[in-house]
């Protein structure tokens, strides 16, 4: 958790021809979210895209699996009809559908520098497919 991003402008930095997409966790968002200034101040395209299922929830998991209490983990509530417009400055969009994603998506490989695209997500099914 804290590679995708950073590992994403690296690739981007040495194939800047290719298109390059970062896919992160809103855990992972959060741990490395200030490098989207190095993204913005090195003028890179390269779209962002936030799974957010409003939990760390990896974490959670292991909270249920081993019979802990939940604690610590909510992220809270964030609104799709008004998302964040920007972070750091770079451009943010909410999506809610595979649909938005591709039109939020394609839009984001064609501009000039990075976007990050919030993509909501349903979590409850890495109960049964996630092992630790």
């Amino acid at each position: 958790m804290g590679f995708g991003l950073p590992g994403a402008i690296a690739a981007k930095l040495a194939q800047p021809e290719k298109p390059v997409v970062c896919l992160i966790g809103d855990g992972c968002f959060q741990m490395t979210c200030g490098e989207l200034a190095t993204a913005k101040r090195l003028g890179i395209n390269l779209p962002v895209v936030v799974l957010d299922d409003r939990w760390l929830a990896l974490i959670r998991v292991k909270q249920i699996r081993r019979q802990l209490d939940i604690y610590g983990t909510p992220l809270g509530e964030i609104s799709y009809e008004s998302p964040p417009k920007h972070y750091f400055g770079v451009p943010a969009v909410g999506v809610k559908s595979p649909k938005e994603l591709k039109t939020a998506l394609s839009f984001a490989l064609e501009i000039e520098g990075p976007q990050v695209i919030e993509a909501r997500i349903n979590s409850d099914h890495y109960i049964d497919t996630v092992f630790d």
